[in-house]
């Protein structure tokens, strides 16, 4: 705040350096989070599409689960971009400003709706992150000979088109690909981010990470807002006790003049430092 203090005045009020702090962090932390997340979900895509290529006919891996998840936390946080770089465009654009400052209230609710979407979408994408492991689905029986002893007898094994979890990496390796040379789990070129379970796939780690950045800092936006806004909707009745009397005064030819700018400056931080707030209040005598 001192640091703010020592920026220069500004005709919108003492809460436009505030404001426009807030929306540039929520903006920048929520296009981040954006940015990742479409980085994991293409990511998810080239990998798998990598593994399928070195599967046995038959075999198939399932990860709809951390696809949809992130996908839809994705999708919240791309909306989420784009109204805090509006509203950072609003603040910043000269032709805007006066407006900006009278939206306060709308970015309030957007920006809180916007976390609490986030949250919802976050927390189903934790549990899938931090529980769930790359599926395998077998299209036909006839592969299941080829399943080690170590994965239990053919007997055992699901039928048709059932989800088989994936114990470790070495069974699956040597269970359901062709080659295992080609996927061996230190080898260079093998997608060995499929051979992991999801919480230890970096790209993974770090989209369940970035997203609370932004939950943070929208929540905190949306604080800030709130409380600009509560604190100009100053009580007409607060401002009598002080000694201020709403309405305007009339020089001697009968012409209305407001005294809004005759209001001493330490009255004005007195209420909030806003002069919209006193609206023609003038000292009592």
């Amino acid at each position: 705040m001192a640091l703010l203090s020592t920026l220069p005045r500004s005709s919108l009020g003492p809460d436009y350096y505030p404001r426009l702090l807030v929306l540039f962090l929520a903006a920048f932390f929520t296009v981040l989070a954006t940015a990742f997340g479409c980085r994991a979900l293409v990511k998810e895509k080239q990998d798998e599409g990598t593994l399928k290529k070195s599967l046995i006919p038959g075999i198939q891996i399932e990860t709809t689960d951390i696809f949809i998840t992130t996908l839809i936390t994705t999708s919240i946080l791309l909306l989420m971009s784009g109204f805090t770089i509006a509203c950072l465009g609003i603040s910043l654009h000269p032709r805007t400003k006066n407006l900006s400052t009278h939206a306060v209230r709308v970015q309030v609710v957007f920006s809180t709706l916007g976390a609490l979407c986030l949250l919802g979408t976050m927390v189903p994408y934790l549990i899938v992150f931090r529980t769930h492991h790359v599926g395998v689905i077998i299209l036909s029986p006839t592969n299941t000979n080829q399943i080690p002893e170590s994965v239990g007898p053919s007997s055992q094994l699901p039928m048709d088109g059932q989800i088989v979890g994936l114990p470790s990496t070495s069974i699956f390796t040597n269970a359901f690909t062709s080659n295992i040379s080609t996927l061996a789990f230190d080898a260079p070129n093998s997608p060995s981010n499929f051979l992991k379970e999801y919480n230890e796939i970096a790209y993974l780690l770090q989209f369940a990470f970035l997203p609370w950045l932004s939950f943070i800092a929208n929540l905190v936006a949306a604080g800030v807002l709130f409380y600009q806004t509560w604190d100009s909707d100053v009580d007409e009745s607060e401002l009598r006790g002080l000694g201020f009397e709403f309405g305007s005064t009339k020089d001697p030819v009968g012409a209305s003049k407001s005294t809004t700018s005759q209001v001493p400056l330490m009255v004005q931080r007195a209420i909030g430092g806003r002069k919209s707030n006193v609206r023609k209040a003038r000292l009592l005598v």
